[in-house]
């Protein structure tokens, strides 16, 4: 909503877009006020993106470019936030071999605390800090390089909370569906304690396994922000 009597231009944000895709027209000028409550985001949830760094809907899907991952998650500024990866990067996976409290990466001794642990990121490289593929094989599973980590249970939490929408995207794109029931946890970055992580189930569950736990319901999920 512009206010006052403006000289006014306009500005198309995203300037270039698949067919199909939507843009949100800027009304700029001097002397006027500008009400940016008014925008639509400029990226959602479900939405696609691409190995080109660019966020593609998907109703406009496909439109010649690469999926990267689905956007999960979009911060306050309406183009940012995280997105998971297309496919699990492991399962019957341990998180680690020893039982040895990392000291650099915080303890969350409660479920409600531990969903407001959202540093994947950080506590992906200070795991892989400490040691190795061996010693530590889920973390070293993910793309890191890359930029994908192992998430965080808050990133975790609300992964999960947006799996519909999320389920929908991968299937569009070819990606593997993350299961819809309680038979899977997936392995977060988030420690409980020296022998013991935390994990999350479709339903939001919350859980901590033993670090060295291998069986057919542990996985790996990696996401990544932009």
């Amino acid at each position: 909503m512009v206010t006052g009597s403006p000289l006014l231009s306009t500005m198309a944000m995203p300037q270039e877009i698949c067919e199909g895709q939507q843009t949100i027209i800027h009304a700029l000028g001097e002397h006027a006020g500008f009400n940016t409550n008014t925008l639509l985001p400029i990226v959602a949830v479900g939405d696609i993106l691409c190995t080109d760094g660019s966020v593609v809907k998907r109703t406009a899907w496909p439109c010649g470019k690469t999926a990267n991952g689905i956007v999960f998650y979009v911060d306050s500024t309406g183009e940012h936030g995280w997105a998971v990866h297309l496919q699990d990067q492991a399962s019957n996976i341990k998180w680690s071999l020893t039982n040895n409290d990392i000291a650099s990466l915080n303890n969350f001794t409660n479920a409600r605390v531990a969903i407001s642990d959202y540093n994947g990121y950080f506590n992906t490289q200070i795991i892989r800090n400490v040691g190795n593929a061996s010693t530590y094989p889920a973390a070293y599973a993910v793309d890191y390089s890359g930029g994908w980590y192992l998430p965080s249970a808050g990133q975790l939490r609300i992964l999960f909370s947006e799996l519909i929408s999320v389920n929908s995207s991968l299937s569009l794109v070819g990606g593997n569906q993350i299961p819809m029931n309680t038979n899977w946890w997936y392995w977060s970055s988030t420690e409980h304690n020296a022998s013991t992580v935390w994990t999350i189930n479709y339903y939001g569950f919350t859980n901590f396994f033993n670090k060295n736990t291998e069986d057919y319901s542990s996985k790996v999920r990696s996401v990544r922000s932009f």
